[in-house]
């Protein structure tokens, strides 16, 4: 058996895709792996994990100021790195906009580490408005813990390809997709109320990049239909303030409490950002939660979204389209769509559960514990 420890610098308690892939993730590979895992994450809103897990975890507490509770979780696990260099057999990083010390002590340790990568600090970087210096130092970061990880883990093909082609890697990128929860395969309810509204439903953190308040737009254009937006963020207010009747804001929800709330939805909505995501294709765990819950999804042609399209799950619409008339056809067409749910005999927790997500990241890491 050997010691694996496991970092990520979001904060476990905060229900979003950070944390619902970490926790998901490291609980499946306890199921099915002998190693021992040990994960550490910083806690600033002193809440407990939203998923319970069921490895061993511990929690950093960290003052909850945006631009030092980074640097103070890197402070303390680059310490916790160095202490213990010979309690692990590896370490497993996912990658975060900054933490140069944790980069030090990796360096400095000869512990193998693998190396989680979920976008390009770059592009991550100039959507999170993070320029110049910082921003050329993220990069350098990601190059040099890229070249020096002895496995790189990537979430999508288009990172992968770009992180191989961008370091002149020889072959230590592989992708292992993001999965979804078993709990949210449940099979849908009926409408309670065929005369009522259609509910769309919009779930997370009012980042600009997943397109919330393009959300809000939207709906002024649609006043007989409700649009249901669930999560909280830094935007939110803002968002509410401007948006128009028919949008209803749910705030922040225990991740246990997602499934009934698809349940009572008729389709979903996620708006991505193009620019950020023109040349990475994303892994949307919201998306992913969507088709899981069998609701017709209406969403962004960027890469990563096209078996939407292809298993005729909802619409793509593209940039520089007329998203009114396209949203107008798919609401047409809602019964279409879903009947292509209840038509497909594929195993969908088979194909997306996180189960094989843990399956392929255990395999993956046996390679380098052996």
């Amino acid at each position: 058996m050997k010691r694996i420890l496991t970092i990520t610098s979001n904060d476990l308690g905060i229900s979003w895709g950070p944390a619902i892939h970490y926790l998901e993730l490291w609980n499946e590979f306890c199921e099915i792996s002998p190693h021992a895992v040990t994960g550490c994450a910083p806690s600033w809103t002193k809440t407990k994990p939203i998923i319970h897990n069921k490895f061993q975890l511990r929690t950093l507490s960290v003052l909850n100021i945006p631009s030092v509770r980074q640097m103070i979780f890197d402070a303390r696990m680059a310490v916790h790195l160095l202490a213990h260099r010979r309690r692990y057999d590896l370490i497993y990083l996912r990658l975060s906009h900054w933490h140069p010390l944790q980069t030090i002590a990796l360096k400095l340790i000869d512990t193998p580490f693998a190396l989680e990568l979920n976008g390009l600090a770059k592009d991550d970087a100039a959507s999170a408005g993070r320029n110049g210096l910082l921003s050329h130092m993220i990069s350098l970061q990601e190059a040099w813990l890229a070249r020096n990880a002895t496995l790189c883990i990537a979430v999508s093909d288009g990172i992968a390809h770009a992180i191989l082609s961008k370091y002149h890697l020889r072959g230590n990128v592989v992708t292992i997709g993001n999965g979804v929860a078993k709990q949210f395969f449940a099979a849908r309810r009926g409408r309670h109320n065929a005369a009522a509204p259609l509910t769309i439903i919009y779930v997370g953190t009012f980042t600009s990049w997943d397109g919330a308040a393009e959300v809000a737009k939207l709906a002024c254009k649609f006043p007989d239909i409700d649009f249901m937006m669930v999560g909280d963020g830094t935007s939110r207010v803002h968002i509410q303030q401007h948006a128009p009747r028919n949008v209803r804001f749910v705030g922040k929800v225990d991740y246990a409490e997602l499934p009934a709330l698809y349940r009572q939805a008729d389709a979903a909505i996620v708006l991505y950002e193009y620019e950020r995501h023109r040349n990475v294709k994303v892994s949307s765990l919201k998306t992913l939660e969507y088709v899981a819950s069998r609701l017709p999804v209406f969403t962004t042609d960027i890469p990563g979204q096209e078996y939407i399209r292809e298993h005729g799950y909802g619409v793509l619409v593209k940039e520089h389209t007329n998203m009114e008339d396209v949203f107008a056809d798919f609401i047409a067409n809602l019964d279409h769509y879903a009947s292509n749910y209840t038509q497909s005999t594929d195993d969908m927790y088979g194909s997306f559960g996180w189960k094989r997500t843990a399956r392929e990241t255990a395999a993956a890491l046996q390679k380098l514990v052996s």
